[in-house]
């Protein structure tokens, strides 16, 4: 009898033992699950956070980038860097204005000497409509009416014999008209340089 209440007695304490160990393990294991969402919570926070940073790093990236190609553009648009040292013959300054004289047959003249900075830039003059013109550059000539374009490889001097419409010289002469010459040269992306010749009647002394 003693025996089997000593068995009983210590299957009795074997199965508290037991139970707390299982409330123990069910514990432990409930603290670890939670200590491991709350890690995987964290990780999850860190990691969005970083994806928001970068989200916003590329942002201001974008922007930045935005910025810079607008500024580049503008600054290639307003450069004025000139492809050629320029200097003119039968030009003159009248007025704080560049002027050149007309005849009252419609002829005028002038040279251009040119010493280009840089190779192969473009030079092109708009004239008065109807105007026909002669340019004589680097032993060509080039005959046309209203537009003149060339590409300068080398230094030299350009002469530009023109011929201006009569109506055009009556208005310059008697009415206090206005024509110009525009000379415009260019290579992309920097080099420009642009100047208007300002056409006035030759009076006489």
């Amino acid at each position: 009898m003693k025996l089997i209440a000593i068995i009983g007695s210590f299957s009795f304490v074997m199965g508290i033992t037991v139970g707390v160990m299982g409330l123990i393990l069910k514990r432990l294991s409930q603290e670890i699950t939670t200590t491991h969402r709350n890690n995987l919570h964290k990780r999850v926070k860190y990691h969005r956070a970083q994806y928001k940073a970068g989200m916003v790093m590329n942002k201001a990236l974008l922007v930045m980038a935005i910025v810079t190609l607008a500024l580049f553009g503008y600054a290639v648009k307003t450069a004025h860097l000139p492809p050629a040292s320029v200097s003119y013959h039968e030009v003159f300054y009248k007025d704080n204005t560049t002027v050149v004289f007309v005849e009252k047959d419609g002829w005028g003249l002038f040279e251009i000497d040119l010493k280009p900075k840089v190779k192969d830039f473009e030079l092109s003059m708009s004239f008065p409509k109807g105007t026909e013109y002669l340019v004589e550059y680097n032993g060509k000539q080039y005959n046309g009416t209203n537009e003149f374009k060339v590409k300068v490889t080398k230094g030299g001097t350009m002469y530009v014999h023109f011929k201006v419409p009569l109506d055009i010289v009556n208005s310059i002469y008697h009415q206090n008209g206005k024509a110009e010459i525009k000379v415009h040269m260019e290579k992309i992306p920097f080099w420009r340089d642009d100047y208007t010749l300002h056409l006035i009647p030759r009076k006489e002394d």
